[in-house]
């Protein structure tokens, strides 16, 4: 448990990985029926892998691993080249569409996550102000219904990112400065502007998108 998400949007709060309780595996599983990870041991990898992080979903890979063999398997998995957060998502986002098909509009709400963890680990960057806080962050368009019950239909796109810090012992004219002479395709804003015109571009057809 040495992972917390923490939303960086308005509002922002801890969404710390502590759950309790079995997911239903049956629902769990449907949205991975679309993965073809291109090599049929890499997909029978995967479905004997998913069963059993859906016992404890919050607790660390070796203990969710049910054995040594398990467990070096699961890394060998998530370092092959293949496997990646697209391929992975594909099954889901292919529910998610589904789920979409005949309503006229929903909303996609877009949120930039902090993925913290703990400990020493390669090719994160500091992402809390106090320095000793490391790991990642992702951009992500959910999609929920447009009714009053705004029911979630699924992540539609996600788009993780390693947090710059450019800005770092500049004065306020210089970092000012930095801002004017930025690419637009590589300011902040250009994360949600991309992502919301990869989500319009697969929207179902008759299906409209408010983007929040």
């Amino acid at each position: 448990r040495s992972l917390t998400a923490r939303s960086t949007g308005p509002g922002e709060r801890d969404l710390s990985l502590e759950m309790d309780g079995v997911l239903d595996r049956k629902t769990v599983l449907a949205e991975y029926e679309g993965v073809r990870l291109g090599d049929r041991r890499l997909d029978r990898r995967l479905e004997r892998i998913l069963p059993q992080l859906l016992v404890a979903p919050g607790d660390s890979f070796p203990e969710q691993m049910e054995s040594e063999a398990d467990q070096e398997a699961l890394y060998r998995f998530l370092g092959n080249s293949r496997v990646t957060m697209d391929a992975l998502l594909v099954g889901h986002r292919q529910q998610t569409l589904r789920r979409m098909e005949g309503q006229s509009l929903v909303r996609v709400i877009h949120d930039t996550t902090e993925f913290v963890f703990d400990g020493d680990r390669e090719g994160l960057s500091i992402v809390q102000s106090d320095d000793q806080h490391r790991g990642f962050l992702a951009h992500f368009a959910l999609a929920v219904s447009a009714d009053e019950k705004r029911s979630p239909l699924g992540i539609l796109g996600v788009r993780p990112f390693i947090k710059e810090h450019r800005q770092r012992g500049l004065t306020n004219s210089q970092k000012n400065l930095l801002k004017l002479h930025t690419p637009r395709d590589e300011k902040k804003s250009s994360r949600w502007e991309k992502l919301a015109l990869d989500v319009v571009h697969d929207l179902p057809m008759g299906v409209e998108a408010i983007h929040l």
